[in-house]
């Protein structure tokens, strides 16, 4: 697993299963290498216009994030997408580049939506890296808690959170997650707040990034395969 919090999250939902499982942290495979290419590349864009990248997640079609999750149908995800990207577009000194999920379960409108609509300051992309666009990046809005906020936090990125309710976090996620990127909830002041925290992060030091809690704790970056090693060997003595 990734962090020390996901191996416990995990255990406990075994454990409710009556499941017998054992969870160990090796840390993050690619996080080092993340981090090190972030490391060369910590000031702001020095070009004009501050580069956003948001990254919705996929159309989930049948698809279910799991129990104790209120499901988000795909129809009203699109039109919260749109409004998001609507919003950005007209925010000054700004471009955006959207970065769609590369598997769909269902056909993604969005992207015929972003074409068609003309905008100066906004692009739509989908079969790239999101890593690859991450040095390009001042701002990273993120909707859905994916893989994109470890890669983000790991390249020590300016991070949007805007809550949609997509899933829930345990409450003791959702308050690390908190402390680690600007969280947004989707209620009727949320394109004023989305505005403020863009504009924030140009005050903000490069050299003093939001405190990293929830990386510590979810996405250990120590990358240590070995550990799996040194467990079955313990197993082993004790037999």
């Amino acid at each position: 697993a990734y962090g020390e919090k996901s191996c416990e999250y995990i255990e406990q939902f075994a454990k409710s299963l009556n499941m017998s499982t054992k969870l160990i942290d090796i840390g993050w495979e690619n996080g080092k290498q993340i981090s090190k290419a972030a490391n060369s590349s910590k000031q702001l864009n020095k070009k004009s216009g501050r580069k956003i990248i948001y990254v919705p997640t996929g159309m989930m079609g049948d698809n279910r994030y799991g129990p104790n999750h209120d499901q988000m149908h795909d129809i009203k995800y699109c039109l919260e997408q749109i409004e998001i990207i609507q919003t950005l577009s007209k925010i000054p000194n700004t471009e955006t580049t959207v970065k769609l999920h590369y598997k769909d379960k269902i056909e993604n409108p969005i992207e015929n939506f972003i074409i068609n609509s003309n905008f100066t300051n906004v692009e739509v992309v989908k079969y790239c890296n999101f890593v690859e666009l991450l040095n390009e990046a001042d701002v990273i809005i993120i909707d859905c808690p994916t893989t994109v906020i470890i890669e983000s936090l790991a390249s020590y990125k300016n991070v949007i959170y805007i809550n949609l309710n997509i899933v829930k976090f345990t409450n003791e996620g959702e308050t690390l997650l908190k402390e680690s990127v600007l969280w947004i909830e989707k209620n009727k002041n949320w394109k004023n707040n989305l505005h403020k925290s863009i504009n924030k992060f140009d005050q903000l030091s490069k050299d003093n990034p939001v405190k990293n809690s929830f990386m510590q704790h979810y996405a250990n970056t120590n990358f240590t395969p070995e550990n799996i090693w040194n467990l079955i060997n313990e197993d082993t003595l004790k037999i």
